[in-house]
């Protein structure tokens, strides 16, 4: 079977800043499991989830804005 030719509204050849532009703009999310095991007794357990978005595309789909942090030397003042 011949391979198959890609929509028309998709162009041939995508750049990594291009694929990296269309997951800040729509956001996208990140989920997996690590467990740590010795001898069949589960150690340690990770329930990693990764928001990966711009700012602005969050804080419409109404994530919080992050705060400014306060520097280092502003509070040895």
């Amino acid at each position: 079977m011949p391979p198959s030719d890609p929509p028309p509204s998709l162009p041939a050849d995508v750049t990594l800043a291009e694929t990296l532009d269309r997951v800040l703009e729509t956001g996208a999310v990140l989920r997996g499991d690590v467990v740590i095991t010795v001898a069949d007794v589960d150690l340690l357990y990770l329930d990693l989830r990764v928001l990966l978005s711009a700012v602005d595309t969050a804080v419409e789909h109404g994530a919080a804005a992050p705060s400014p942090q306060p520097s280092a030397s502003a509070s040895n003042e």
